[in-house]
């Protein structure tokens, strides 16, 4: 089973809403959401996921503390106690602040569905609290000795894979690496899942602002079934003047990339290259979008044995 973990900003959604729609996403996927905002965004890809009938998970606590402080917003409200009343939604406390603050939670949540995850071993205190209290039936951890030895129940393992860099013109400097190889033995390390921060990475940068260079990652799989990551960067990259040409300087690149490989084009990279032949630039948002979708499509792929 694939856990990604995507914090609920507004592309990050998008592509999970649009993959959902597609059918693109088996039930081997189960996505993570950590909202950052309870947007109509928000609410509109929850309820996709409850139309299909795939499951999802949702952060109880997360660092944006969206689900206090809506006590007088009534349509709101309605709309959260929905989705924590689906069958459908599966709860993850992380455990940091998650025993004090699920006390205070307002909200019905059944405890059956309760994923703790715990990324720090000075958090495994309240880890063991949040077992004692809510039996969850499933830790989402990182792989630190410590953390591993003291959690018991069924684990999923959650690395950041991405190698984020400060500025994007940065990746010239390693356009191709490793991304992971996780996938190919998580089961044999005695994990029951995994999952990570695609390729956003772990994140937590708000807004935006005009870059000096574009770079589009792309995952793939190698001939071992090791999955890379290309970077495509754009070449003009001395000033913020002029986005959209500098996204097609990138984009040549992965065109003529793909142009070389024999894969059949998931939904997230025809768009981009669709984007290309058609010379309409989708704006940046756009194109996270569709690396994610690209990216996680590839995942369902692989783990319906698509890949061989």
């Amino acid at each position: 089973m694939y856990y990604p973990y995507l914090r609920g900003r507004q592309f990050e959604l998008l592509a999970l809403r649009e993959l959902v729609n597609e059918n693109l996403l088996s039930e081997k996927i189960v996505p993570i959401i950590e909202p950052v905002k309870l947007t109509s965004t928000f609410f509109k890809t929850i309820k996709a996921f409850i139309e299909k009938n795939h499951e999802f998970a949702i952060t109880l606590n997360p660092k944006e503390d969206v689900f206090m402080g809506i006590d007088d917003d009534k349509d709101t409200l309605d709309k959260v106690n929905e989705l924590f009343a689906s069958n459908l939604c599966k709860k993850v406390i992380i455990a940091r602040d998650g025993y004090e603050y699920i006390k205070n939670f307002k909200f019905d949540i059944n405890i059956d569905d309760i994923m703790v995850m715990v990324s720090e071993v000075d958090n495994l205190s309240i880890y063991n609290k949040l077992v004692e209290e809510y039996n969850p039936h499933i830790a989402i951890i990182k792989s630190e000795g410590k953390i591993r030895r003291t959690v018991k129940i069924d684990k999923i393992l959650l690395e950041d894979n991405f190698n984020k860099q400060k500025r994007n013109v940065d990746y010239k400097d390693n356009v191709d690496e490793f991304f992971s190889d996780t996938h190919l033995y998580y089961q044999e390390d005695g994990y029951k899942g995994f999952a990570d921060f695609s390729i956003i990475g772990d994140d937590e940068q708000k807004g935006g602002f005009a870059p000096m260079a574009v770079a589009i990652h792309i995952i793939y799989f190698d001939e071992e079934k090791n999955l890379r990551v290309h970077h495509f960067v754009s070449d003009s990259n001395e000033d913020i003047k002029d986005t959209p040409n500098k996204y097609y300087e990138a984009l040549i690149k992965l065109v003529n990339w793909q142009k070389e490989r024999t894969e059949k084009e998931t939904l997230g990279l025809k768009k981009l290259i669709d984007s290309f032949e058609s010379q309409g630039y989708p704006g940046l948002g756009s194109v996270k979008k569709y690396t994610i979708m690209h990216h996680l499509e590839l995942m369902n792929r692989y783990l319906n044995g698509e890949i061989k």
